[in-house]
C-alpha cells in the first residue's frame, strides 16, 4: 500500500464522507422501496382486498387456471369480536381496565423480572 493510500485510509474526513454518502443511499432506497410497498398495500388494489371484508370469513383455495392457492372470501363470521358490545361504556371500561392491569402488566413484569435474574 502506497503512502497515500494509506493517507486517504487513515484520515477520519474520508471515513465520514463514505459514512454519510452510504447513509443517504440507504435512505433513498428504503424511501423508494416504502414508497412502492405503500402502493401495493393499499386496501381495495389488486393484492389487498377493500375493507368491505373485514368479519369475513377468509380461506385459501387452490385455482387450478394461476396454478396456486388463492384467498375465497366467505361469508361473514364475527373475527374481531374480541371485546363485545356491552352497551354500558362503564362496564367496558371497568373490564379493559382489568385486562390491562391484570394481564398485560403483569405478563410485562414477569419478563422484566426474568430478564433482571438473567442479569451478568
Amino acid at each position: 500500500m502506497t503512502e497515500r493510500e494509506q493517507r486517504y485510509i487513515q484520515d477520519p474526513l474520508f471515513w465520514r464522507a463514505g459514512a454519510i454518502a452510504a447513509t443517504i443511499f440507504r435512505s433513498m432506497v428504503l424511501a423508494a422501496i416504502t414508497i412502492d410497498t405503500l402502493r401495493q398495500i393499499t386496501p381495495g388494489s389488486p393484492r389487498v382486498p377493500a375493507y368491505d371484508v373485514i368479519n369475513n370469513s377468509i380461506a385459501y383455495q387452490y385455482d387450478p387456471a394461476r396454478a396456486e392457492y388463492a384467498p375465497k372470501i366467505g361469508g361473514e363470521e364475527l373475527i374481531f369480536d374480541a371485546f363485545p358490545a356491552l352497551g354500558n361504556m362503564s362496564q367496558d371500561l371497568f373490564w379493559w381496565w382489568w385486562l390491562v392491569h391484570l394481564w398485560v402488566e403483569a405478563t410485562w413484569e414477569v419478563l422484566i423480572g426474568c430478564i433482571m435474574a438473567c442479569g451478568p
